[in-house]
């Protein structure tokens, strides 16, 4: 079995850096002349849509493929004659928008002038006017002072002079640095110190505050500590990239159902964009009596629940971390790890036998076997020892259950020595083995 390794911080995945963000339409699939684009055409965190201009009513967007195709790279125009198109960030935020990709309608066309106007708060804040030009592979425009707008606005419309109708790709925009927040978390009761961290895109620098409340969801977790306050403002200076906070869970002998608190996190869409909108942390039921009680009480379904699951990835499973009441969500305290199986020398000299030795914490587990084998080559085991958990009426069966001993009578540190002395054997191997076994049998 191998030792669990403790994370020293809890992070999120980080997405991909830089701010840059748009939208290139390369992942819908055409459909013959006409594919309609989705209006809102959202992707990459930037919403796209189309309307008509002159009674307010919905348009739509398209991509052509005949006569023209060669323009483009899937690039789209309004289905009608006229359109107004507004770029904006997806659920709200300032945006710099960087260049644009302009098409002409059809082969011939060309030079036609198309004007983009950028809104910061409602009111405009630049314009721009840019020129199709004739190439079917299009002319990438740069914007210039179109920083921190919330809107992005142009018309397609083929009644005006100048071939204003056009066709456009490759929109291109930088957002606001990310802030990665914690993910969510679960603790058992017990658990050390974890720190949390947030972090702030790679190259962002500046002074920046973001804000959070937290509060509890189920009944007041006593048993948890955060070591801010709430509300509370964390304040990134310079080039500070990560602030940190503890979340401490705290033992308890009683048992209860899992305990949770959620921070919920400030939005500021025009300094920063967050990986999600609240952390959840969790303190496990870890005196659950059951085993499917204890995963879930963890926050383990499906097959994260499985018996045989390791979704931590720490080398524990699920089995053995509720046999041995350690954290099959999240960390546990080292000191725990004594808890697992390890080798043990029983008796002395020339008397000592080889064993094999853990330490179970109350609550005993009922629906757990313990199957203790033995080997002197790893090929060939023979099970010696065995013991339905610790329900009423279960005892160790087996050829060497005389000898088994457990501290106190019952449970606490465990000992199964093996069959023959250590000084007429060259080696011997001990494993135990931890089943899943409900009253009645029933999986």
């Amino acid at each position: 079995m191998k030792a669990p390794v403790l994370p020293a911080l809890v992070l999120l995945a980080l997405p991909a850096l830089g701010g840059a963000a748009g939208i290139d339409f390369n992942a819908i699939a055409l459909s013959g002349y006409e594919t309609p684009v989705p209006n809102p055409r959202i992707e990459d965190g930037m919403s796209l849509r189309c309307t008509n201009p002159v009674n307010g009513s919905p348009s739509s967007m398209v991509i052509r493929t005949a006569p023209n195709s060669n323009t483009g790279d899937k690039s789209v125009s309004a289905k009608f004659s006229r359109g107004l198109f507004s770029l904006t960030r997806d659920g709200g935020g300032s945006f710099t928008m960087t260049s644009i990709r302009l098409f002409p309608l059809s082969t011939g066309g060309g030079n036609g002038t198309v004007t983009f106007t950028g809104y910061r708060n409602g009111l405009i804040h630049n314009t721009s006017t840019f020129n199709t030009g004739t190439s079917l592979n299009g002319i990438v425009h740069s914007f210039s002072g179109f920083d921190d707008i919330d809107e992005l606005r142009w018309e397609v419309n083929n009644n005006l002079a100048g071939r204003a109708y056009h066709q456009f790709d490759d929109l291109t925009v930088e957002l606001p640095p990310l802030i990665t927040v914690p993910a969510d978390l679960t603790l058992s009761e017990g658990a050390p110190s974890v720190n949390l961290v947030l972090q702030r895109e790679a190259g962002a620098s500046g002074n920046l505050d973001v804000g959070c409340t937290w509060a509890p969801v189920t009944a007041s977790p006593t048993d948890l500590t955060l070591g801010i306050g709430s509300p509370h403002t964390f304040s990134f200076s310079g080039s500070e990239e990560t602030k940190s906070f503890l979340a401490v869970a705290s033992g308890d002998t009683i048992d209860e159902s899992p305990e949770t608190v959620v921070i919920t996190w400030t939005p500021d869409p025009a300094n920063y964009r967050l990986s999600a909108a609240t952390t959840t942390i969790t303190i496990g039921d870890t005196n659950a009596s059951n085993y499917y009680n204890y995963v879930n009480g963890h926050g383990l379904l499906g097959n994260d629940a499985d018996p045989d699951a390791d979704p931590n990835g720490d080398g524990v499973t699920n089995i053995e971390a509720y046999a041995f009441r350690l954290n099959p969500a999240g960390p546990f305290p080292a000191a725990w790890r004594q808890r697992l199986p390890r080798f043990a020398t029983v008796g002395n000299g020339s008397s000592a036998y080889p064993g094999i030795t853990w330490t179970l914490v109350q609550p005993y587990p009922a629906d757990v076997e313990f199957i203790v084998g033995e080997s002197d080559d790893l090929v060939e085991w023979t099970e010696i020892a065995r013991r339905k958990g610790y329900g009423v009426g279960s005892l160790w069966t087996g050829l060497v259950a005389s000898s088994v001993t457990e501290s106190g009578g019952l449970g606490n540190v465990v000992t199964v020595r093996g069959r023959e002395k250590i000084s007429v054997h060259d080696q011997d191997f001990l494993q135990l083995e931890l089943r899943y076994s409900p009253p009645g049998g029933a999986e």
